[in-house]
């Protein structure tokens, strides 16, 4: 079924620069930039840049650019850097990377090779802490604290500096001038950093490891997103498949929107949950994909590396050095994922209206953001109601059942109602076999049967009303959509068919065991199949497509209103 494009509708166009290097200010489209490295977004949309190569600090406001620390005049490929402190007419950096804004409306650059932070507020350039010639890694206060090579920075709401000190680690700054070092493991190369809060605050850091996810409330790893070579080989993989790329610089919109810079094969990617999703640029993890200069749709829009990345307004805004130029991808679901744990409960539940629990793995929101989501859109259909998304493990292993718990179900405590989506893949990939494998030995059914039956003493004691959709995944609606990884279990689609009705009827049996009240998704799914509404999955494995998400969507609505959930005789 092909590659599919990084993300639909998607567009890149030029938003200043004409591709040769220089310094030059004025209006965006006669405007020259030389190696834009940094970028960061102030309260009042104006937008600043810093470039490595000729040592300056620009902003644009209303579609202009002016130059605030460096000059206009000079070699417009490479100039000389300084270390000066001092009114901006005056100051000098060497070859800064990073820039971002304070809560004070200060700016901090991360002065490269000056081995400094420095700030600019109030028309004058200050050091925050480092100096020139002072190289190295040791901590306390500002005054003697040493850093290597300072690349990035992202500042938090009390005023706290995070620095990517490349060649070594992540630093903090304190607001109150102390220098530490954040206990991140196994991060050394880092390139690029971002601050983003959702239910807690997280630091992005890129890494030429991969991409880790940093809880600073807990000081603990939440995913991370290695970078190993023998899997890039899709635009899309779950976190244990290594979907990174070459992370370089990351940026985040203050919630769990993030999007980076994948410098290996100059292309933008995005977070959607676990996942890193092709946004724009190269479409494969390719290291021999080449760098060029495309506007256009996502899917051939290039990029030459692309060195700083911003969140604005009309979607993310890229310093694409190689070609000198900034550019805008734009026509962006801004939406933001439900977080892939139970903390996105206070997110969605008001605590005012009857709530729903949507429990489930990553059909719940993988490459979807929560206005197209399943939840989203069953939201939608109940008016006056809350839908809860909550993920949980899939049933992995026959053995084991991990996916209900009582700490998995205690956010939930005020919700009365909720619905389960299972299929079955857990249980074939991680069971015995393919489908006509698991014909022949029936060896799977007292396990499933025993995880069934935890799982609804558990949610039968916990909730009033619980229901399991059991839903199709990929190949299992119709034999037309094999999916990526199914393809190699069956060389016949009309024998897989077949085998899939057969095992679908056995699975039904256990549900109906178990005591289930039962949703069976089936025949919606096959009865879309037949009236051309597909494709209902998404191109390369069993995640459901934006028609299959509403498909979803509308089998449970009906399944509550045919049951008269307490609240629906009103809708």
């Amino acid at each position: 079924m092909g590659t599919p494009p990084p993300s639909a509708g998607v567009v890149v166009t030029t938003y200043g620069g004409t591709g040769i290097s220089g310094n030059h200010d004025g209006p965006l489209a006669s405007a020259t930039f030389a190696s834009p490295s940094g970028l960061a977004v102030g309260p009042h949309g104006e937008i600043y840049i810093v470039d490595k190569a000729l040592n300056t600090l620009r902003v644009i406001v209303d579609g202009n650019v002016r130059t605030l620390v460096g000059s206009e005049a000079g070699d417009p490929v490479w100039r000389a850097g300084g270390y000066r402190d001092g009114p901006l007419a005056t100051a000098a950096f060497n070859h800064p990377e990073g820039v971002a804004v304070a809560p004070d409306g200060s700016l901090i650059v991360a002065d490269t090779l000056d081995l400094a932070v420095r700030r600019v507020k109030d028309g004058m350039v200050t050091t925050v802490a480092g100096s020139p010639g002072h190289f190295g890694t040791q901590d306390g206060p500002v005054a003697t604290a040493s850093f290597k090579f300072p690349v990035g920075v992202a500042v938090d709401a009390n005023g706290n500096i995070y620095v990517a000190d490349q060649q070594n680690a992540v630093r903090e700054i304190s607001s109150d001038g102390v220098v530490s070092t954040l206990p991140i493991p196994n991060v050394a190369d880092v390139t690029g950093i971002a601050l983003g809060t959702g239910s807690a605050p997280r630091l992005y850091v890129a890494d030429e490891t991969g991409l880790v996810v940093w809880n600073l409330a807990k000081q603990t790893v939440e995913f991370r997103f290695a970078s190993e070579p023998q899997f890039r080989k899709a635009s899309d993989w779950p976190q244990s498949h290594v979907p990174a790329g070459r992370p370089y610089a990351v940026a985040a919109d203050g919630h769990f929107d993030v999007a980076y810079t994948d410098i290996g094969v100059n292309s933008v990617r995005r977070l959607n949950g676990d996942f890193a999703r092709g946004l724009a640029g190269g479409d494969a993890f390719d290291p021999n994909l080449s760098g060029g200069y495309v506007d256009g749709s996502g899917t051939d829009a290039r990029f030459y590396a692309p060195l700083a990345i911003a969140k604005v307004p009309s979607g993310w805004l890229v310093a694409d050095a190689g070609n000198h130029r900034l550019r805008l991808i734009s026509h962006v679901d801004d939406q933001r994922p439900p977080e892939p744990d139970g903390t996105n409960l206070k997110n969605y539940y008001s605590g005012t209206r009857p709530a729903i629990a949507l429990l489930g793995d990553s059909q719940l929101w993988y490459d979807a953001q929560y206005d197209d989501s399943i939840a989203g859109q069953l939201h939608r259909r109940l008016t006056g109601f809350d839908v809860v998304p909550l993920a949980i493990p899939r049933i992995q292993d026959p053995a084991a059942f991990a996916g209900f718990s009582t700490a998995t179900l205690a956010p939930l405590a005020k919700v009365e109602s909720v619905v389960y989506l299972f299929d079955d893949t857990g249980v074939l990939k991680y069971g015995i076999g393919g489908y006509r494998e698991m014909l022949g030995d029936d060896a799977w059914r007292p396990a499933l049967a025993a995880q069934f039956a935890a799982a609804r003493t558990t949610l039968g004691a916990s909730f009033a009303h619980f229901i399991l959709v059991y839903m199709p995944s990929g190949a299992e609606a119709s034999p037309n959509e094999l999916t990526y990884g199914q393809q190699v279990s069956f060389t016949k689609a009309t024998a897989q068919y077949d085998a899939i009705t057969e095992f679908h009827r056995r699975v039904k049996d256990v549900i109906a065991a178990a005591g289930f009240d039962e949703v069976d998704a089936w025949d919606a799914f096959r009865a879309a199949e037949a009236d051309g509404r597909g494709p209902l999955y998404g191109p390369f494995d069993y995640h459901l497509s934006a028609a299959g998400r509403a498909l979803m969507a509308q089998v449970i609505d009906e399944a509550l209103r045919r049951r008269h959930i307490p609240g629906m005789a009103s809708l």
